[in-house]
């Protein structure tokens, strides 16, 4: 049990991680110009191609990690159920920014602020957990003989 509990645990933190250093990845590439549509808090197209990438990436990587070190199909299922509230979570809650986005944003406003269309929003929340399934599903369980 605690072995399962410990790779969801896993799961998220790869999934977490593999998010931060995506994102702060494509935010040191593509700069607050790139990134958002001129003057205001929107994302670009741009973005919102990488970030999709990124996200299911983060997925798979959380999926497989967790995949290699649970024991019972259940921790698998409760990472999935964990990246959908909080897919469904920042959809539902979307970006604060709001008006006129200034010159020089950093990292951490830009994150904070970013406000995506709704569909692209939507589609991370159906994403992830897929990439999550994905990610799970090529792992070898522990003590699976390789084929």
């Amino acid at each position: 049990m605690i072995r399962n509990l410990g790779s969801v645990v896993l799961g998220v933190v790869v999934w977490q991680v593999a998010m931060v250093a995506s994102f702060t990845l494509m935010w040191l590439a593509l700069g607050a110009d790139r990134s958002f549509q001129p003057g205001i808090w929107e994302v670009t197209a741009l973005w919102i191609g990488f970030a999709l990438v990124a996200y299911a990436a983060a997925g798979v990587a959380g999926g497989l990690a967790c995949a290699r070190v649970a024991r019972a199909d259940w921790a698998r299922a409760l990472l999935c159920v964990l990246v959908l509230a909080g897919s469904v979570w920042q959809a539902v809650m979307g970006g604060a920014g709001t008006g006129m986005r200034p010159e020089d944003v950093g990292m951490q406003e830009a994150a904070a602020n970013a406000v995506y269309p709704a569909w692209a929003a939507w589609l991370n929340a159906v994403l992830g957990p897929l990439a999550v399934l994905y990610g799970a599903s090529k792992a070898r369980r522990p003590g699976e003989a390789e084929s």
